[in-house]
């Protein structure tokens, strides 16, 4: 099978989001085998894709466990079939256990069409405050992970994290968040709980953050930045019960996986 190697959400190479992407020519591997995958690819994410039955199917695996939802892996997906394997349409329609997630070429890069993360709430629990150097200002579950709010870009940048601590909360990972300088709002993402220590820039995660910042900020479109050190940035737009994420990526390597 293809294998590529991608950085999602940036322009440059070795800063974004470094994704997997395997091109499956027949079948699914067993559950295992694709966790295997993830693991010795040393990614956040691995996004699995099968062309079956004249549709696109899509799956996302860590190191430790099939993931909910994976944005900048989508992203390097439609990247590597645009790019890679030199399909001829203007956007791709991925089939997954989330429905349908469209990826088109735009004057963005590639546009990805998501479904928007309504945030429920939360019971504040002691956990909380040991996660981070400062305990948020407010929490909220976002699908399957969990939203810290913060006052600060430092907030962010020096947040003081603990994996020990992060790894104990329930769900994929903890969101932290807070009103950008240079940009609309920044945010970091931290998943021990899936064998990811910090992803880098996490598209999903962006389907959660609009929903806060959108009262918030009192707009519907916006330019946002993940303060990792390998850092990236998308531009978000609230489209009804949907959103687009749009971003560029870059490839590294293009290999074959012989299994």
């Amino acid at each position: 099978m293809n294998y590529y190697h991608i950085d999602s959400f940036t322009k440059e190479l070795f800063k974004g989001n470094p994704a997997g992407v395997c091109i499956l020519e027949k079948e699914w591997p067993t559950d295992q085998t694709m966790m295997d995958m993830a693991a010795e690819n040393r990614h956040s994410e691995t996004a699995f894709v099968l062309y079956k039955e004249e549709k696109y199917h899509i799956r996302w695996f860590a190191p430790l466990s099939e993931i909910y939802l994976c944005g900048h892996a989508t992203l390097a997906a439609a990247y590597a079939l645009f790019e890679g394997e030199k399909v001829d349409q203007e956007k791709i329609e991925f089939h997954s256990n989330r429905g349908i997630l469209t990826v088109a070429q735009s004057n963005l890069g590639l546009t990805m069409d998501f479904p928007l993360c309504t945030l429920g709430a939360l019971e504040y629990q002691p956990i909380f405050d040991e996660c981070f150097k400062n305990p948020p200002k407010e929490v909220y579950q976002a699908n399957a992970d969990i939203l810290f709010v913060y006052d600060t870009v430092e907030d962010i940048t020096d947040c003081g994290f603990d994996l020990a601590k992060i790894a104990q909360v329930p769900g994929e990972g903890i969101i932290i968040t807070a009103k950008g300088e240079d940009c609309d709002f920044v945010s970091r993402c931290f998943c021990p709980q899936v064998g990811i220590d910090e992803d880098p820039v996490t598209g999903s995660a962006h389907t959660a953050l609009v929903s806060y910042w959108k009262p918030i900020l009192g707009k519907e479109t916006f330019f946002a930045k993940q303060l990792s050190p390998r850092g990236g940035e998308m531009t978000c737009e609230i489209q009804g019960d949907r959103v687009l994420l749009s971003g560029s990526a870059v490839l590294y390597m293009k290999g074959e996986i012989t299994l």
